[in-house]
């Protein structure tokens, strides 16, 4: 079989981090077998991912299509803000054509459920696609203030009608313009097809683990740094965004200082939000806390963080699909505690390989995390049965097996 030409089309770029949903493509752009795979990179604003692409040796091309995100907060327009989105890219999707013909692409991967222009310039072409689906919709009714809490249960029938909606027009968008799905997990599969129809077109699918913390995680012992004399070290890495929840970090850092004056904190990660980073460090100050919270800013390589940390911590106050900073710690041989929310139970066993709280109780958290500091034994056995888990489960080496034969049985069906 001749070599297959692949696009993979990143929906952002931003200066300030990389986040999940570009991860697993700049590991595909990094990873995919050469052999068989000539690979291009299509972004639409210029950014650390095309320029991390451009290091694995990787075409990249930018065109500054937009992205479609009524899914993620619908409304009763959501048709006619369809209707109004196709009509604006017009002149984008002929970009990304020329684009795909003049590299004689064959198979076109988008990113995230916001990123159509890709998909639609691909069907136009009748290139096949595959659809990297990397949220759970309508995410962000669980995020704001009080008012808008007290808004959501006042108006909730006509949400859940909107959400209905919406959930519909996203299932006959997938189906209209990818030839495969592949969400992030089952629960995430769930919210917008019933669980038995389409398994031919619509998968679900754990994103892996990047090669680079997963390699090494299994060559090495890495649960040695839990001793009894050792600074409880706790870290959250992502993005800093309201709805990860990360002010209900520094909240637990509060409560938890107040019995482990010892312990240390790291916040890791970059932000799009000025003003709610400038929330987060005033916060600190008026938590007193500037001793002993760190702000690290986006680490392209998050291994140090891992290695001299004990537990890793999930926040997120929205339905978060899969959350790969959950991975990553868990082959780390790291104590996870995350907030139940999304699939976060399809990947933690509660007690067994990570522990699993209420959403929104950063009093709680702290209380496990004093909990395990007094148990550090505990700490130690949970870290090992987490490795075991992830190294079990979210193999990238599987994964790029797996998708590589998705994508060949693709192409040659067409």
């Amino acid at each position: 079989m001749p070599k297959i030409n692949l696009l993979l089309c990143s929906h952002q770029s931003r200066k300030e981090f990389v986040g999940g949903a570009e991860i697993v493509l700049l590991e595909l752009a990094k990873y995919m077998s050469r052999d068989k795979f000539n690979v291009f990179f299509l972004s639409n604003e210029r950014g650390r991912v095309d320029e991390i692409a451009k290091r694995f040796g990787v075409q990249v091309q930018v065109i500054p299509y937009g992205v479609f995100w009524e899914f993620l907060a619908p409304g009763k327009t959501i048709l006619s803000d369809w209707e109004t989105f196709l009509s604006s890219q017009s002149g984008n999707i002929q970009a990304i054509k020329t684009c795909i013909a003049k590299n004689k692409i064959d198979m076109v991967i988008s990113n995230c459920v916001v990123n159509v222009a890709p998909l639609i310039a691909a069907k136009e072409l009748e290139v096949p696609s595959i659809w990297l689906i990397q949220e759970i919709i309508y995410a962000f009714e669980n995020v704001g203030s009080r008012l808008k809490e007290i808004s959501l249960r006042i108006f909730r029938k006509n949400r859940e009608r909107l959400k209905s909606y919406a959930l519909g027009r996203l299932r006959e968008i997938i189906l209209e313009y990818s030839d495969k799905a592949i969400f992030l997990s089952e629960n995430a599969r769930n919210r917008v097809f019933h669980p038995d129809e389409y398994r031919d077109r619509i998968l679900a699918g754990y994103p892996p683990i990047r090669k680079d913390i997963y390699e090494p995680s299994l060559a090495a012992e890495t649960s040695s740094k839990i001793s009894q004399d050792a600074p409880l070290a706790v870290a959250f890495l992502g993005i800093l965004v309201r709805h990860k929840g990360v002010h209900d970090f520094i909240k637990a850092a509060h409560y938890v200082l107040k019995e482990v004056p010892h312990a240390i904190f790291t916040i890791s990660g970059g932000s799009p939000n000025p003003s709610y980073l400038a929330y987060l460090k005033r916060l600190v100050r008026r938590l007193k806390l500037e001793d002993k919270v760190a702000f690290t800013g986006f680490l392209e390589n998050p291994l140090p963080i891992y290695d001299k940390t004990d537990i890793i911590c999930l926040t997120s106050l929205y339905d978060e699909p899969f959350g790969m900073v959950v991975s990553e710690g868990m082959i780390r041989a790291k104590v996870v505690i995350a907030y139940e929310t999304g699939s976060i139970r399809e990947i933690i066993d509660d007690g067994s390989n990570g522990f699993i709280i209420r959403r929104g109780h950063p009093r709680a958290l702290a209380e496990k995390i004093v909990f395990l500091e007094k148990n550090r034994s505990l700490m130690r056995d949970i870290g090992q049965n987490a490795r075991l888990t992830a190294s079990e489960r979210f193999d990238p080496g599987k994964y790029f097996q797996q998708l590589q034969h998705l994508m060949e049985k693709t192409v040659g069906s067409k």
